[in-house]
């Protein structure tokens, strides 16, 4: 065990030293620390208006809660297992350009950027809900579907997964979580329609006894890959499961009689 903890302090020594050079803006080209300047940071994580979050699924909440409704309209179709989202930022412009020139460009880059935002989160949510936990979390991103591999040649979920847990010192697990089987795609379907999608999907072989899990995913919409997820590792004995998103889709209210 004693070379894990070399290869972490040695990790976290490299990431302080690059974080420290100068180099290109990824939006802006400037030349700044850390891969992103201050002023392109402050404007992916800065709310478009003033906004209320709710505090399990980081979705923004505009307005009062209305008397006798469910302050939050995504939370009732959530999974109890799934037990907190953090998100960096908003699915909005500037920050979806780094998610996109991480999944259409391949820019690896982004996904160090995009781990750091989020590793921001991640330390200020443990803060202030610590658990009773003794080992570090275990980290897993959500598998990528066989299609997806070969048209990217790579997963943007794991590679967003790897580098927050080098930041967070914390387990990366990427064979945790497996596809059962290959599914269609899920940008047009709605809540019912995912949430159908997703049952069975994925598998996972480990036992899970006790232990805290971190699900990453580069977006987060509905939160029927990541319930279903949840529900699957909460089987296999996870005693926590959280998931860290880099972006966190505005809500979208559909009328029942859509029948999404």
């Amino acid at each position: 065990m004693a070379h894990l903890s070399m290869l972490r302090e040695f990790q976290c020594w490299l990431r302080r030293t690059r974080d420290r050079l100068p180099v290109a803006c990824l939006l802006c080209g400037s030349r700044a620390a850390g891969g992103l300047c201050r002023y392109c940071c402050e404007a992916v994580t800065a709310d478009k208006e003033e906004v209320r979050r709710c505090p399990r699924c980081a979705v923004a909440l505009r307005g009062k809660p209305a008397a006798g409704h469910p302050d939050c309209p995504d939370c009732p179709d959530l999974s109890a297992a799934l037990e907190r989202v953090i998100a960096a930022f908003d699915y909005h412009w500037p920050g979806d350009l780094l998610i996109e020139r991480l999944k259409v460009q391949g820019r690896f880059s982004c996904a160090v950027v995009l781990a750091g935002m989020l590793a921001e989160r991640c330390q200020t949510a443990i803060d202030l809900h610590s658990s009773k936990r003794t080992s570090p979390m275990l980290v897993a991103g959500v598998p990528a579907s066989r299609r997806s591999l070969i048209l990217r040649g790579f997963n943007p979920a794991a590679e967003l997964g790897r580098a927050l847990a080098v930041r967070m010192g914390w387990e990366w697990q990427p064979g945790l979580i497996h596809r059962a089987h290959e599914g269609q795609g899920q940008k047009s379907l709605g809540r019912r329609e995912r949430r159908r999608e997703v049952e069975g999907l994925y598998r996972c072989d480990a036992r899970l006894q006790g232990r805290a899990v971190m699900i990453v995913d580069d977006v987060m919409t509905t939160g029927a890959t990541l319930s279903a997820i949840a529900d699957l590792l909460q089987q296999r004995g996870a005693a926590e499961v959280w998931a860290a998103v880099a972006a966190r889709t505005p809500t979208r209210l559909e009328a029942p009689e859509a029948g999404r």
